[in-house]
C-alpha cells in the first residue's frame, strides 16, 4: 500500500481584538492574502460559523511544500497586526493529516 506524500503548509490563527473597526478587519485580510499571494502562496478558510472575531486559515503552495522561510514571512506579516488581532501560526504541519 502506497501512502501519498504529506503536504506541508501553516495554520493561522486570529483572534481580532473587541476595538478592531469593520475597515481594519478587512485590511487585515486583504493584506494577508496579498503578502501571501505575491510570494506563491495560496489561502484556504477553516471558518466556524458565526465567528466574525475568530479566523483561521490553511497556508499552502500550489505543487510544493510550505518552507521555513515561509513560515518567517507569515510570523512577520502577523507582527504587523498586533493593533489589529492576536495571531498564532502553526510550525509546518501536513495539511492533509487528519
Amino acid at each position: 500500500m502506497s501512502h501519498s506524500c504529506p503536504r506541508f503548509g501553516l495554520i493561522l490563527s486570529a483572534t481580532i481584538h473587541p476595538s478592531a473597526t469593520a475597515g481594519l478587519r478587512i485590511a487585515l485580510a486583504d493584506d494577508l492574502i496579498a503578502t501571501l499571494e505575491a510570494n506563491g502562496l495560496t489561502l484556504a478558510a477553516n471558518v466556524t460559523a458565526n465567528e466574525r472575531s475568530r479566523l483561521e486559515y490553511s497556508i499552502a503552495r500550489e505543487g510544493s511544500q510550505v518552507t521555513h522561510t515561509d513560515h518567517q514571512l507569515v510570523l512577520t506579516w502577523a507582527e504587523r497586526w498586533t493593533h489589529v488581532a492576536s495571531v498564532s501560526v502553526s510550525d509546518l504541519v501536513d495539511l492533509d493529516d487528519d
